[in-house]
């Protein structure tokens, strides 16, 4: 991998490395914040009410509502949480690697308690514009529509998390604009890696989830698919972050 530019398989091998040495660090942390929340969502959230790509008008809609709110009331508290934890759980483990202080675990956590409601504004400034045309564009064109450029903003965005981390202060937009500007001319690679990793994990999830559904009322299977399911998140996430921080000290010119 150059100064400037990315490829595919290089983040991944890097990726590797620091999980096979760290693993006794990184275990602990993805385990903890990410794979046990994510575990009791898949196992004590029912899924959220959804709205059919054929039904609209405003009594579906209506409808739909009262759905969602009685859904969230009942199950929104643990379903947030856990992705908030998961959030957080990202930038203690890039905090690990481009804190320029080095940072043990301890103040890994510290840092990513404290760097977080920024790393959140940031996420929901890039998500925003997608949320909007979701919002007004029905299903299956959304996902036309918006698949590849959605794509290309995460891609490009992805460094915000270790840019917030290794360049503080920076503010959220400042972040986002840090991020754009490192990882200009790499958008295709980019987008290949978060593909691989974030849509892949989602994929992989999915289908344990159609096999829990399946398995119905029998504990013991749903119990197992649900870990697994869980494992798969997990491993995803983790993929992704420790993928970014070897991007970022490679475009950032910094040394892992």
């Amino acid at each position: 991998m150059s100064k400037r530019t990315v490829d595919f398989i290089t983040p991944f091998v890097a990726a590797w490395t620091l999980w096979r040495r760290d693993r006794p660090l990184l275990l602990p942390l993805a385990g903890l914040f990410v794979f046990v929340p994510q575990l009791a969502v898949l196992l004590l959230v029912p899924d959220m009410p959804r709205m059919a790509a054929d039904e609209g008008g405003e009594e579906a809609m209506r409808a739909w509502s009262l759905l969602f709110a009685d859904w969230f009331a009942s199950h929104g508290a643990l379903f947030l949480g856990s992705m908030l934890l998961a959030q957080f759980a990202t930038l203690a483990v890039a905090a690990l690697y481009v804190d320029r202080e080095r940072p043990t675990a301890k103040l890994a956590l510290r840092r990513g308690a404290m760097l977080l409601p920024r790393y959140l504004l940031a996420s929901l400034l890039v998500a925003l514009p997608f949320g909007v045309v979701m919002s007004v564009v029905p299903l299956p064109a959304t996902v036309l529509l918006l698949m590849l450029p959605m794509l290309y903003v995460f891609a490009r965005t992805l460094l915000v998390g270790p840019v917030l981390i290794a360049e503080r202060p920076l503010s959220a937009v400042g972040a986002i604009k840090r991020s754009w500007q490192l990882t200009a001319g790499n958008g295709a690679s980019l987008m290949a890696i978060f593909a691989a990793t974030s849509l892949v994990g989602r994929a992989m999830a999915s289908v344990l989830l159609g096999l829990i559904a399946i398995a119905g009322a029998n504990p013991v299977a749903v119990a197992i698919l649900s870990t697994v399911a869980a494992l798969a998140t997990t491993a995803a996430a983790l993929a992704l972050v420790l993928a970014s921080v070897v991007i970022y000290g490679r475009l950032a010119s910094k040394g892992m």
